[in-house]
C-alpha cells in the first residue's frame, strides 16, 4: 500500500504538481460544472493526500466525475493544476483495482447534460456575434458590446 507521502511524491513526479501548494482556498470549486455531484471537493481530496488519508482520496467519487475542464486550475490562486492531480489520482485508483463510484451510463448523462447547457450558451453567443458582424459589414447597425 502506498503511503500518503509516496502518493504525493508520485503525483508530483507524474504531473509536476506539488499538492502541498494547496492552501485550501476553495476557489477551485466555485465554477466547477460538476461540483454538485462530488462527494468530496478537490481541496478535500488534496487535503486527504496531504494529511495521510490517501484511501479517502482514492475511494472518492469525485475522481471519476472530474471532467478535467481546467476550471479549478484556472481559479487556483497558487496555480495548482488540480485537473491533472485528479487524473493522476484516478490512474492510481485504477491501478489498485478501485472501480468508479458512479455508473458509466449515469456519468455520461450528467456530463452530456452539462455540455449541452454550455454548448447552447456558446452557440447563442456565437449566433449573436455573427449577427453583429454581419450587420456591421452590411452597414446596417453599429457593433456594440
Amino acid at each position: 500500500m502506498e503511503s500518503s507521502t509516496n502518493l504525493a511524491q508520485r503525483i508530483q513526479m507524474e504531473t509536476g504538481q506539488d499538492v502541498r501548494a494547496c492552501q485550501q482556498s476553495g476557489a477551485c470549486i466555485a465554477g466547477c460544472p460538476l461540483a454538485e455531484y462530488f462527494d468530496w471537493t478537490p481541496t478535500q481530496i488534496v487535503q486527504a493526500v496531504q494529511f495521510g488519508q490517501p484511501d479517502l482520496a482514492l475511494e472518492s467519487r469525485t475522481l471519476w466525475l472530474c471532467a478535467s475542464c481546467q476550471t479549478c486550475t484556472t481559479a487556483c490562486p497558487n496555480g495548482l493544476d488540480l485537473a491533472s492531480v485528479m487524473d493522476s489520482l484516478a490512474g492510481v485508483a485504477r491501478e489498485r483495482g478501485i472501480r468508479p463510484k458512479v455508473s458509466e451510463a449515469g456519468l455520461r448523462r450528467k456530463v452530456t447534460a452539462i455540455m449541452r447547457k454550455h454548448m447552447d450558451v456558446e452557440a447563442e453567443l456565437d449566433k449573436e456575434v455573427r449577427s453583429k458582424i454581419k450587420n456591421l459589414e452590411e452597414g446596417t447597425a453599429a457593433f456594440e458590446t
